[in-house]
């Protein structure tokens, strides 16, 4: 049965993410309307060694996904190096970037991931990304114990993310309050650290207080942090979140004592 092309077209955005090589291998036809099909394209998955090694299926992939809007998702393998060839043909695209999702295990490599796609070429300007939405960054071991380093590319990252609304980032890489781009942030998600290493309540709440539109905060945290830094509040510490709606704080320990700290007329 014949279909025209725009109806192929609808049919082939609607699959999932993972389908781009089913439908290539059907026929030569899909093949040939997969190619002419830009938003098919629009999904980036790196995760394995091999596509590190050798960025020449990426440089394809971004060529066929024409304008299209891009989501990134860069999950780096234990022991994976040689990043930059990678990064720097993604940098090229960083104004297309809907949705980046940076899933390390190393917090050294996340120190090196961000600012290679955030940052202008030669300068320490942020890379304009101005269709950017999401923006999830997941570490899972212990940093380097210097709590301000790591500040510093979150400082001057994406120079224009005017659409950035839903942010999640690990406990243990958090921005200061005074970050540009936290001023549009709808959501925050905070992951917890390990058990071993934990924030400080502290600096969660400035952070947290450096976001103005926060409508949804969402917390989870082991118990050992929660013991170990029920101390360190100071009570009364009020934060003020006049658009807050929601929040889901489980922590265990101390939880009740950074709920009470939100000052939010709008909470449910």
């Amino acid at each position: 049965m014949y279909l025209p092309f725009d109806v192929w077209n609808h049919i082939f955005c609607e699959l999932p993410n993972n389908s781009v090589v089913q439908v290539m291998r059907v026929s030569s036809a899909w093949r040939n309307m997969a190619n002419a099909t830009p938003q098919l394209w629009r999904h980036i998955h790196i995760r394995h060694p091999h596509q590190f090694a050798d960025p020449a299926g990426l440089s394809q992939w971004l060529k066929k996904s024409g304008q299209s809007p891009l989501d990134v998702v860069l999950k780096v393998p234990p022991g994976v190096t040689g990043l930059q060839p990678t990064l720097a043909l993604l940098h090229d695209h960083v104004r297309r970037f809907r949705v980046l999702d940076i899933d390390v295990l190393d917090p050294k490599i996340a120190d090196t991931i961000l600012p290679s796609l955030a940052l202008s070429d030669g300068t320490s300007r942020g890379n304009p990304a101005s269709l950017l939405e999401e923006l999830r960054i997941s570490i899972y071991e212990d940093p380097d114990p210097s709590p301000d380093e790591h500040k510093l590319y979150f400082e001057h990252a994406f120079c224009l993310a005017p659409r950035l609304r839903n942010l999640t980032l690990s406990a243990l890489r958090l921005p200061s309050p005074s970050s540009k781009f936290l001023s549009t942030v709808a959501t925050f998600t905070i992951t917890a650290g390990t058990e071993d290493e934990s924030p400080s309540v502290l600096n969660m709440l400035d952070t947290i207080e450096g976001i103005p539109h926060l409508k949804y905060l969402k917390y989870t945290g082991y118990e050992f942090f929660s013991y170990q830094n029920t101390y360190s509040l100071d009570c009364p510490r009020i934060v003020l979140l006049p658009h807050l709606e929601a929040a889901d704080v489980i922590v265990p320990g101390c939880g009740l004592d950074i709920l009470q700290c939100l000052e939010a007329l709008s909470l449910r």
